[in-house]
């Protein structure tokens, strides 16, 4: 998976969990500014954490609210690929 596809993947999944379409999202904006509570961003966690068998740190995902789509893709890619070549 490259960063690119990672990001449509979390765009799709941000849309499902949030119920936002995709105009209503700014990529460069943080999460909170995108109208994504914390309750939204621990369910889409769940989700990446689920669907990529993998395991975010708690501590993580409530420092995530200030970042945007491009800084968690940046945070999850190496982590996906680690876990893809285990």
């Amino acid at each position: 998976m490259n960063k690119q596809e990672l990001k449509t993947y979390l765009i799709e999944s941000i849309k499902q969990i949030a119920g936002v379409s995709e105009n209503e999202l700014c990529i460069e904006a943080s999460f909170s500014d995108n109208g994504i509570d914390s309750l939204d961003l621990i369910e889409l966690i769940m989700k990446i954490e689920t669907d990529f068998m993998i395991s975010i740190p708690d501590e993580d995902t409530m420092e995530m609210m200030q970042n945007n789509i491009d800084d968690l893709a940046d945070y999850l890619l190496p982590v996906i690929q680690k876990q893809t070549t285990i």
